[in-house]
C-alpha cells in the first residue's frame, strides 16, 4: 500500500490536560506519512504554549476566538489542503488516545474503493480497558452490545451512513466534491450532516473496527452546567436542521417521534436531578425545525 499523506486535524479549546496523551499516542503510529495540525480556538489554559514547547513537529494554528468544532476543523482542513500531496484528512478529538495502527487501518480501507469517501474508527470509552471494574450486569450488557455489532457487520458488511467525527478519515476528493462542515452548526451533528451530503452524492462510508480510539467524552464542556445546556440546544437544533435538509417525508415523521421521546426523557431526567438540560433546548430547536 502506497503511503499517501494524511493531515490529522485536532481542534482544541482549553483542553491542555488531554493533549499529552493524545499527541503522544499519535506519535506512536505505524503509518509513516502524516502531519498533525492543532487548531486552537482561543484557549486560555496555556494549550498553545504547551504544544509548541513539547511537540515541535505539530503545526499550531492559534485562533483569537472560539470558532467551534466546525469552524476550527474547516480552518485546519483548508490549511492542510493547500498541500497538494495531502490525500486524506483525519479528524481527531483532543480528549482521545489512539491505537498504534489507528491511522493505518483507516487508510487501508479507504484505498479499497475510489468511492469510499469516509472511514470511521471504533470509538471506545477511555476506561473501557478496565472491564474488571464493572459489575456482572455491566459486563453482560457489554457482551450483548458487541454480539449485536458483530451480527450487524456479518449481515450488512461494514457499510455505514454516517461517521462520528471524533475519529474518522475523509478523502480529499470527497471534500472537494461536497464541501466542508456547515459552520453555522458550531458543534454537534455536523458530522451527520456532512455524511448525509456525501451519501446523497454517491460516496460510501465504511466502519473500520480495527482502527481503535479511546475517548474521554465531554472534554472541556462536561464540568460546566451552562455549557451543557447550550450544547444540548446545539445538538437538538443541528439534528433538526439536518433532518429538515436531507430526510424523506417518512424519515421526518420518524424524527418527530424520536425527537419528542428524547425531549421528554431529558425533561424527566432534569426532574429526577440526573441532568440540567431539560426540555427548553428541544422546544427552541423544534421551533427552528418548523420554521
Amino acid at each position: 500500500m502506497s503511503k499517501s499523506k494524511v493531515s490529522i486535524i485536532i481542534v482544541n479549546w482549553n483542553g491542555k490536560q488531554y493533549l499529552k496523551d493524545c499527541l503522544t499516542s499519535i506519535s506512536n503510529q505505524t503509518y509513516p506519512n502524516y502531519e498533525v495540525i492543532l487548531v486552537d480556538n482561543g484557549s486560555t489554559d496555556g494549550s498553545v504554549e504547551f504544544v509548541r514547547g513539547n511537540y515541535p513537529n505539530v503545526r499550531v494554528i492559534a485562533l483569537k476566538k472560539n470558532y467551534g468544532f466546525t469552524g476550527g476543523n474547516n480552518i485546519g482542513i483548508k490549511e492542510a489542503l493547500k498541500d497538494n500531496s495531502v490525500k486524506y484528512i483525519a479528524l481527531l478529538n483532543n480528549d482521545t488516545k489512539v491505537d498504534k495502527s489507528w491511522l493505518f487501518e483507516l487508510v487501508k480501507v479507504a484505498k479499497k474503493d475510489e468511492k469510499i469517501g469516509i472511514t470511521a474508527s471504533k470509538i471506545l470509552p477511555m476506561n473501557s480497558q478496565s472491564i474488571y471494574s464493572m459489575d456482572n450486569a455491566q459486563i453482560w450488557r457489554k457482551i450483548i452490545h458487541r454480539l449485536k455489532s458483530l451480527y450487524y457487520i456479518l449481515q450488512y458488511g461494514n457499510h455505514i451512513y454516517a461517521a462520528n467525527a471524533t475519529a474518522c478519515l475523509y478523502k480529499r476528493e470527497m471534500l472537494e466534491d461536497i464541501g466542508l462542515f456547515d459552520e453555522s452548526f458550531f458543534a454537534y451533528c455536523e458530522d451527520l450532516e456532512l455524511s448525509w451530503r456525501a451519501y446523497k452524492k454517491g460516496w460510501k462510508s465504511k466502519y473500520v473496527p480495527n482502527s481503535i480510539v479511546y475517548h474521554e467524552g465531554g472534554g472541556t464542556t462536561k464540568n460546566s452546567k451552562k455549557l451543557k445546556r447550550e450544547m444540548g440546544f446545539l445538538f437538538a437544533r443541528n439534528w433538526a436542521i439536518t433532518v429538515k435538509r436531507h430526510a424523506t417525508l417518512l424519515q421526518k415523521f420518524v424524527f418527530v417521534l424520536v425527537f419528542t421521546k428524547t425531549a421528554a426523557m431529558s425533561w424527566i431526567g432534569m426532574l429526577l436531578g440526573k441532568n440540567n438540560v431539560g426540555i427548553k433546548p428541544y422546544l427552541r430547536a423544534f421551533k427552528e425545525f418548523l420554521s
